[in-house]
């Protein structure tokens, strides 16, 4: 990535992050987490080209299920059509660019743009036009249906998007992050999961950064999370470091490198595997 590409270079070509791993330092300049510029670059130069996790197989149990999603910026439709066939629509009708699925979940026969009335059927084809007489005899609805995301692929019943149709394939681009998903996904006897419906929902005053910094940040745990830690204390928990370790708790978890952008924080010795706690990051 040249410096006309790297989100990480501002407007004078000065790097915002400075590592010097000789000295042990790593420095980042505050304005890689709000300024707007950085977020632009990173669009093209990361969320336009890596893959974006959409959603789970089993929250589209039966056909005609849907969520409604934003990926990279994107309003999307993430639908199980007639056939039982998973798909990945772009949710803006192709007469004036209007949403078409205005809810956020639901089960439907077709989606209907409250515009100019374009109905589409759950797969994404172009269903019905009100007025279609008066359309020139070029106009081919099998031509106007709902734009699919460029690429849509699935590990474990996790499916992910990507809208660079040259990218590497989806299990290429996961590398070592897969084995903490199996990790994950091998809890269950069956082998599946199942997602809980419900949502947790939170603003931050930041980009996608910061939140992805606080996931893989143990050392705010004993000052951020003192309740909690003090809960698992009086539970019988053994959670104190031992004396000269240097270290705030009892966890020898640590930092690890999943390849390809990948990472996660690592607690060893599940049942002689990395403890069930991972986080993937595009980059």
């Amino acid at each position: 990535m040249d410096d006309r590409t790297d989100p990480y270079r501002n407007g004078r070509n000065h790097p915002l992050v400075v590592e010097n791993r000789s000295a042990m330092s790593f420095q980042v300049r505050r304005e890689v987490f709000v300024s707007r510029d950085v977020l632009e670059r990173e669009q093209r130069a990361l969320f336009d080209r890596c893959w974006i996790y959409v959603g789970h197989a089993s929250e589209l149990k039966s056909p005609g299920d849907f969520r409604t999603r934003w990926a990279a910026g994107r309003p999307i439709i993430f639908c199980r059509d007639r056939q039982g066939a998973i798909r990945c629509l772009i949710n803006s009708c192709r007469h004036r660019g209007a949403t078409v699925c205005r809810e956020r979940e639901g089960n439907a026969r077709n989606f209907y743009c409250m515009y100019h009335g374009w109905t589409y059927n759950v797969d994404g084809s172009l269903r019905n036009v009100p007025g279609e007489e008066a359309y020139p005899p070029s106009f081919d609805k099998t031509k106007m249906g709902l734009v699919a995301v460029p690429r849509l692929e699935s590990y474990r019943d996790f499916w992910f998007l990507n809208f660079d149709r040259d990218a590497p394939d989806l299990v290429t681009y996961l590398a070592g992050a897969k084995e903490y998903i199996d990790l994950v996904v091998d809890q269950s006897p069956s082998g599946r999961m199942e997602i809980i419906g419900g949502v947790q929902e939170y603003d931050i005053k930041a980009n996608w950064k910061l939140l992805v910094e606080n996931s893989v940040d143990v050392y705010h745990l004993v000052a951020t999370h003192a309740t909690w830690l003090n809960y698992m204390r009086n539970s019988g928990v053994n959670i104190a470091p031992p004396k000269g370790s240097g270290l705030l708790l009892a966890t020898k978890g640590s930092g690890k490198d999943l390849g390809n952008g990948h990472l996660t924080t690592d607690n060893p010795n599940y049942r002689g595997r990395p403890a069930a706690r991972w986080i993937s990051v595009s980059a």
